[in-house]
This record gives C-alpha cells, sequence and structure tokens, in this order.
C-alpha cells in the first residue's frame, strides 16, 4: 500500500436484471424477513466497504437502497451481467479506492463473518484478487484490486470476467479465504433455488 494512497475499498452489489427466471424481482424476495437487496447492501456494510454502490436496470428497487448507497441505474440492463458490472465498476472506480469487492443480489446468506475475513485479507494483500473458498470450490463475493478491475472494463461485450481472471498474471494473484459459509456457492436464479434454500413451513410443524 503506497503511502499516503488510497485505503478504502468499494462494495459493489449487482442487482440489475429482470429475473425472468424466477418469474419476480429476486432483489425483492425475502430471506428471514428481509429482502435479498438489503441483504446484499448489509454483506459490503459487513465488509466496510466504502462508497457502497448498488446497480439498478430492469426494476425500481429505490425503496431498498439505503440512504447512504450510491444507486447506478443502468439503463442497458438487457447487455447482461458483464455490461451492469462494468457500469458499476466504471463508477466505483471513479473513487479513490483500492479495489471493488463485489456482491450479487442473488447469493442471500452469505455470512457476515465470511465478509469480515476477507475484508482482514483484503487489507493484508489489496493488491490480490480474493474470493471465499469452502470445501476447495470458489465462491462469491469477489475482490478486484484496482488494476484488475480496470482489465474487466476493457472486455468486449459478449466476454466473460473470467477471461480477465484466466489471464497468467492475475491468475497468480488470485488467493482464497477459507469458510464454511454454504452461503457462498448460491446462485438463486429460480424457484427451485429458492426452495432449495428456504425450509419447508410443514417441516416445522
Amino acid at each position: 500500500m503506497t503511502p499516503g494512497g488510497p485505503t478504502d475499498v468499494a462494495g459493489l452489489v449487482l442487482a440489475a436484471g429482470a429475473s425472468t427466471r424466477m418469474g419476480q424481482a429476486k432483489a425483492r424476495l425475502q430471506w428471514h424477513d428481509r429482502s435479498f437487496l438489503e441483504l446484499a447492501c448489509g454483506q459490503i456494510e459487513a465488509a466496510g466497504c466504502a462508497p457502497r454502490l448498488v446497480v439498478v436496470g430492469a426494476i425500481e428497487l429505490g425503496d431498498l437502497v439505503p440512504a447512504d448507497a450510491i444507486v447506478i441505474r443502468h439503463p442497458r440492463w438487457r447487455a447482461g451481467q458483464l455490461s451492469s458490472l462494468q457500469t458499476g465498476l466504471d463508477t466505483a472506480l471513479c473513487h479513490r479506492v483500492l479495489g471493488v469487492l463485489v456482491c450479487t443480489v442473488d447469493r442471500p446468506r452469505i455470512a457476515v463473518a465470511t465478509m469480515q475475513a476477507l475484508r482482514a485479507a483484503i487489507d493484508h494483500r489489496p493488491e490480490q484478487l480474493w474470493q471465499p473458498r469452502r470445501h476447495g470450490r470458489s465462491g462469491h463475493p469477489i475482490y478486484f484490486p484496482r488494476d484488475v478491475a480496470q482489465r474487466v472494463l476493457t472486455l468486449p461485450p459478449k466476454a466473460s470476467p473470467r477471461e480477465v481472471l484466466a489471464e497468467a498474471s492475475v491468475a497468480a494473484r488470485r488467493r482464497f479465504v477459507d469458510v464454511d459459509d454454504p452461503g457462498v456457492h448460491d446462485n438463486i436464479d429460480t424457484p427451485q433455488n429458492l426452495a432449495a434454500i428456504t425450509p419447508d413451513p410443514a417441516s416445522a410443524r
């Protein structure tokens, strides 16, 4: 870390999609009496991120976004998640930050302890790319150091961030925080995915 340089880490929540496979707005789904979007914003807050940013697009979600978060309205959300990621990263990097911790709105169960462990790792080595890992399998969220985030911004529309992660110079900086948190592997896209993490009310009787 350069003396006098940036010390903050931006937190970015991606919530711009139309949730077509779910059939309703994923951001408004409830988990333990809180919306998925509120939970995602809580995740980046638990990691001590500043600024906190939320990319919205297909659905108006302003009522769910904390007052101290920056709402980024993305009119080209139909272009896909890379487009939303690039829009969010572009705004985040306008701030003096070391990098950006990226959460998606469809992983509501990520534990506070996981977010805190990630932040501790980032603070120790902010030039590395960090992810949680459970049982040997990498998960989300992902921390992009500033220069790696800038590489993601240069990707063409049909590309994937995985192409940047696969570059030798980036892959050599990829690091993992081992956690016992099944939420890092969530990807709640369909009603079936949601049912798999939601207890059957009948089972509680």
